[in-house]
């Protein structure tokens, strides 16, 4: 009974380094609403307002609203600075990007009739997440991934160790099976050893979708609208993590480094639909619905692991795996969102003030490992892992806040937003708490747009796990989260 718990355990942890994790539902589940420098500047909350090309994606019945046709073109520079603190050292590091953050044709039609005004027809591109980030740590802590890699492969014959990690650490001659019994062995003594740990993380890619919209006016009382998403992923990660002996605790251990490479692409479909419904001249309502979001995707890995000894004499040892790829799909949450907004006018300024609240149940999410597989091990890992979602993951609401103050040609916006973790475990301190500041230009046929947002974020990562969670490593990262964004637009 003892080695059967060991087998499913050690089966469990195997699909962490080359597969997929609660981490990667969290990943193409967590939209933060802003892709147009506008809607960027008012903290994200412009779906109750509408005439924003951002809105196709949160609200589409906000398409209604355009009086005119327009082509739109948006870019963005995320800027990434992190602070990973590991056994009580702390390293920083940066990332710059760019990106194309929306791009976008409203048609709008004036019907003349007098119930249904207009009709209109949007479609484009919006960006609805970005990956790119640096994370390095370095520092000296008890424990070595070792451990892992023995678990990993105890209980297995030398033919039946794995390709990305036990059988590459066996390749190299870190771990070995002297007596022949399955459980491995290694130069550590007890696993409790203090060894430099260090890793450098380089994340980049986006989440954009695609978007197919309609949209109705019913005499400019109810606008409603209804969008149809065809996201696509592209991800990228490759993690060099690195272990030394630098207090030479352990014989004929020198260091070793550990590299994984991950790509993940693909592409899925989803519907929203939303309504916006003025109460009166300044004030207007309104809601919205997604439906989950429905991906295919696949990951290309692959892994490699370098070992030296502390013997000068002798050369290091590789061992790479094999190129691997594997399809599988991702359920994502639905959401919902309502907000509400007052338009106002004083001499001769003139603005509005809006928010929004948004609901996504996370837990709703779920893998389905086994699309193009049979293999009892993948059917038995999608169990566990939906598991995990279930028991890890929870409801969260987000609150954003914006407002725009207009004079003449000229716009200023300031905008914030609440947005709460979706782990289970998680409290008020972990709520981010995001600025955003905008500034605008409108003229009769063109308008540009220019914004910032910022945000702190602290979560902790665990760059291996073993069989006794309570082992393993933890490393806190602390970033702060900014965009800049410009957007430019033309009325046709």
């Amino acid at each position: 009974m003892i080695r059967l718990v060991i087998v499913l355990l050690s089966i469990a942890i195997s699909q962490f380094a080359t597969a997929q994790t609660i981490d990667d539902a969290v990943r193409y589940s967590f939209i933060t609403q802003q892709n147009s420098a506008r809607s960027l500047g008012a903290g994200g909350s412009m779906s109750p307002l509408g005439a924003d090309i951002s809105v196709a994606t949160v609200n589409p019945a906000g398409i209604a609203e355009f009086r005119k046709s327009e082509i739109v073109l948006g870019f963005g520079i995320p800027i990434v600075s992190t602070e990973a603190t590991i056994g009580g050292t702390s390293a920083n590091s940066d990332t710059l990007g760019f990106k194309v953050s929306n791009l976008g044709l409203v048609i709008a039609s004036n019907t003349g009739r007098k119930k249904i005004k207009r009709i209109n027809f949007s479609l484009g591109l919006n960006q609805l997440a970005d990956f790119h980030d640096n994370i390095f740590y370095s520092g000296v802590t008890p424990g070595t991934r070792t451990e892992r890699f023995i678990e990993l492969a105890n209980l297995r014959t030398i033919d039946e160790l794995d390709n990305f990690e036990g059988g590459l650490a066996f390749d190299v001659d870190l771990i070995s099976d002297d007596d022949g019994d399955t459980f491995y062995e290694s130069d550590f003594f007890t696993f409790e050893e203090e060894i430099l740990k260090e890793e450098i993380i380089e994340r980049s890619g986006t989440l954009h979708e695609f978007f197919l919209n309609i949209a109705a006016n019913h005499n400019d009382k109810l606008s409603f609208g209804l969008t149809v998403g065809f996201p696509i992923v592209n991800f990228n990660e490759r993690r060099q993590y690195l272990e030394e002996d630098v207090f030479s605790l352990v014989p004929n251990f020198f260091d070793a480094q550990f590299i994984q490479n991950l790509s993940t692409s693909g592409s899925g479909v989803n519907f929203k639909g939303g309504i916006i419904y003025k109460l009166n001249s300044k004030i207007r309502l309104s809601a919205a619905v997604h439906s989950p979001t429905w991906l295919m995707l696949t990951d290309e890995f692959s892994t490699s692991l370098d070992f030296f000894t502390d013997d000068i004499n002798v050369d290091g040892l590789i061992a790479e795996s094999p190129e691997s790829e594997f399809e599988y799909s991702l359920r994502t949450p639905w959401r919902a969102l309502a907000g509400i907004s007052t338009v106002y006018k004083a001499g001769k300024l003139r603005g509005f003030f809006t928010g929004e609240v948004e609901y996504v149940n996370y837990t709703n999410s779920s893998f389905n490992l086994t699309v193009n597989s049979t293999d009892p091990t993948d059917q038995f890992f999608e169990d566990d892992l939906n598991g995990e979602i279930s028991d890890q993951l929870t409801q969260t609401i987000n609150v954003r806040l914006g407002t725009e103050l207009a004079l003449s040609k000229f716009r200023v916006r300031v905008g914030a937003g609440l947005l709460q973790a979706p782990f289970e475990d998680s409290n008020l301190a972990d709520v981010d708490i995001q600025l955003n500041g905008g500034l605008g230009w409108r003229e009769n046929k063109w308008y540009v747009d220019l914004a910032i947002s910022t945000r702190q974020q602290t979560q902790i990562f665990t760059p291996y796990r073993l069989i006794d969670a309570s082992n393993n490593q933890s490393v806190e990262i602390d970033s702060r989260i900014s965009q800049l964004a410009l957007t430019v637009g033309y009325k046709l």
